[in-house]
């Protein structure tokens, strides 16, 4: 069995912000290490000893979803260090945006997401799902701005 899938970016704000805040940003970021790149909008987890690296959230991770990547050049002020692999801001709450599917349908603003199947990827939250990443506060569709497409294989 082989689906097809679109992936996009909406505006999601990680809980536990109040699900009214519309305006980008607002929330509690901090640099990490990452031991490669990360794209923005990407949910991640921490990993490492100390909890100071990041990677890319996958399925297994689904209870310890801990934030996503975001855009230094959208934050007002950011402290870097030189001294941090791959420096990488994650915001674990604010309103932010986050790269979506439809793997699960259309999402409606104010639909709750949780990961997808596609690592790092956000999807609206169906029947079966019970961990919530955040609130969409955007909508995303087949007419929406697509990133790209991709088939998965059951």
């Amino acid at each position: 069995m082989s689906l097809a899938f679109v992936l996009g970016v909406a505006l999601t704000t990680a809980l536990p912000v109040a699900a009214e805040t519309t305006t980008y940003g607002g929330g509690s970021v901090a640099s990490y290490a990452a031991e490669t790149p990360i794209d923005n909008g990407t949910i991640v987890v921490l990993t490492g000893k100390n909890s100071n690296e990041v990677r890319v959230a996958t399925q297994k991770d689904i209870q310890n979803m801990f934030g996503v990547v975001v855009d230094r050049s959208q934050l007002p002020l950011t402290v870097t260090n030189e001294s941090i692999k791959n420096e990488t801001f994650v915001a674990v709450s604010g309103t932010y945006n986050v790269l979506v599917t439809n793997q699960a349908g259309n999402i409606a603003s104010g639909d709750y997401l949780t990961l997808s199947s596609i690592n790092g990827t956000a999807m609206r939250v169906g029947e079966e799902e019970v961990t919530v990443f955040g609130r969409a506060n955007g909508a995303f569709n087949d007419s929406s701005v697509i990133l790209g497409a991709t088939t998965l294989k059951d």
